[in-house]
């Protein structure tokens, strides 16, 4: 997509984003060759939460995440990813300069997990309950709501009807979602193979 982007002179950026755990497979370093050897608009975001499931990033990765970039020769960047403030003043000029020609980079944001990676997964099993309750204190929309209450420009009033806004209109796509019926699988395989592509020549006779 960014080889296509480039070649069109779009001013267009491919953004793409992954946790810590996807940079220790192979296709993270030659995503970041290929981004890094043709110069291709690509912004790369790594939300570190410091575990890949149940696997703390320590016994995983060898090098912070962002010095990996280094070695591709890509600029990149080691932020609080829980402050929207912080995100706010520092990635437009990162953006711009993709933008412009510049190449791609890398951003390792660190972040939390408010919750288990699945539904299988109990991260009280190797999270500390004073862990789980400092985690809690980073959500970053917590964070940005005690920012603008703070600063005065959101009240509790407007918070609250914020959230039950929200919450009302999340609700009805779910109540909407529930009562379509369940997917038949006549049409599992549609758009997937070509229906009337060319064949293939016939072999020449012997």
């Amino acid at each position: 997509m960014a080889r296509a982007v480039k070649m069109e002179g779009s001013d267009q950026i491919v953004y793409v984003s992954s946790g810590e755990g996807a940079t220790s497979e192979g296709e993270f370093f030659e995503a970041l060759n290929w981004a890094a050897r043709e110069k291709l608009p690509m912004l790369f975001v790594i939300q570190n939460n410091g575990y890949a499931i149940s696997v703390p990033q320590a016994t995983q990765t060898a090098s912070e995440i962002h010095r990996i970039a280094d070695g591709f020769n890509m600029p990149s960047l080691k932020l609080d990813g829980t402050l929207f403030q912080s995100l706010y003043h520092i990635l437009p000029p990162v953006i711009s300069r993709i933008r412009q020609g510049g190449g791609p980079a890398l951003v390792e944001a660190h972040v939390v997990r408010l919750d288990p990676h699945s539904s299988s997964d109990d991260q009280k099993k190797y999270h500390q309950p004073e862990e789980l309750a400092a985690i809690v204190v980073e959500d970053p929309i917590r964070r940005a709501e005690d920012y603008l209450l703070k600063e005065g420009l959101l009240d509790a009033a407007r918070v609250e009807e914020m959230r039950a806004r929200i919450k009302a209109e999340v609700d009805q796509a779910a109540d909407e979602a529930d009562a379509h019926p369940v997917p038949g699988g006549s049409n599992l395989l549609a758009h997937i193979y070509a229906q009337d592509g060319a064949s293939a020549p016939p072999s020449p006779p012997n």
